[in-house]
C-alpha cells in the first residue's frame, strides 16, 4: 500500500503542468487519478524499482535504486531534481548463519536462523553455552544473574495459536524487539 502511494504521489508530481489548465481542484484532482489509472505509469515504474531488488538502507542497491528514482524524475519535467546527501545506518550480511544444538548425549541437531539487520556478529570462534528457555521477560527479570550469566537465554512466549491472524499473535510476542532493539 505505501509504495503504492509513493508511485501515486510520484506520477502526481510528474504531471504538474496540468495545474494551470483547471480551476477547480476536484476537477485536477480527478484528472490525476484518470491519468494514473488510464496509463498505468506508476506501476510499470514499480516493476522497473522492483527488478534492482532488495534496498536494504545503505545497501549497492539503495544506491541504484535512488540513482534510478533521479534519472526517472529528471524525465518529468520537474523545475529541479538533485540529490542531497544524507547519513544511513549500513548493515551488511555476512556470512551465512549457522547454529547447532548439542544435546546432553553428543548429538548434534542443526537449526535453521537468521540473524535481523543489524544484529551484532558473533565471534570469529562462535558460542558454545548453556542454552536458558524463558517464557517471558516478567521470568527473565525473575531469575537471578547468576543463573544466566554466560549462558543463552532463548526468548520463547507461547504463541495463540487461536487467532486467525497470525500478526496478532506476532505482535503481542514481540516486545523483546522493541525493549533491546533487535
Amino acid at each position: 500500500m505505501r509504495l503504492n502511494v509513493i508511485f501515486t504521489i510520484f506520477l502526481i508530481g510528474s504531471s504538474l503542468n496540468m495545474w494551470g489548465q483547471h480551476e477547480d481542484d476536484r476537477e485536477v484532482i480527478r484528472a490525476f487519478y484518470d491519468q494514473a489509472l488510464q496509463h498505468r505509469q506508476s506501476y510499470l515504474w514499480l516493476e522497473d524499482l522492483c527488478a534492482i531488488g532488495p534496498r536494504l538502507s545503505g545497501s549497492e542497491t539503495s544506491l541504484q535504486a535512488i540513482a534510478w528514482v533521479k534519472s526517472v524524475m529528471d524525465t518529468c519535467r520537474f523545475d529541479a531534481v538533485y540529490l542531497q546527501p544524507v547519513m544511513v545506518p549500513h548493515w551488511e550480511r555476512g556470512s551465512a548463519e549457522k547454529a547447532i544444538l548439542y544435546d546432553q548425549k553428543g548429538g548434534e541437531y542443526p537449526l535453521s536462523i537468521l540473524a535481523i539487520g543489524g544484529s551484532v556478529a558473533t565471534p570469529g570462534g562462535g558460542i558454545l553455552a548453556e542454552v536458558v528457555e524463558i517464557p517471558s521477560l516478567t521470568a527473565l527479570d525473575e531469575l537471578a544473574r547468576e543463573k544466566i550469566e554466560g549462558k543463552i537465554v532463548f526468548y520463547n512466549p507461547p504463541f495463540d495459536q487461536t487467532n486467525i491472524s497470525t500478526g496478532t499473535s506476532y505482535g503481542a510476542n514481540v516486545g523483546i524487539r522493541a525493549k533491546w532493539g533487535g
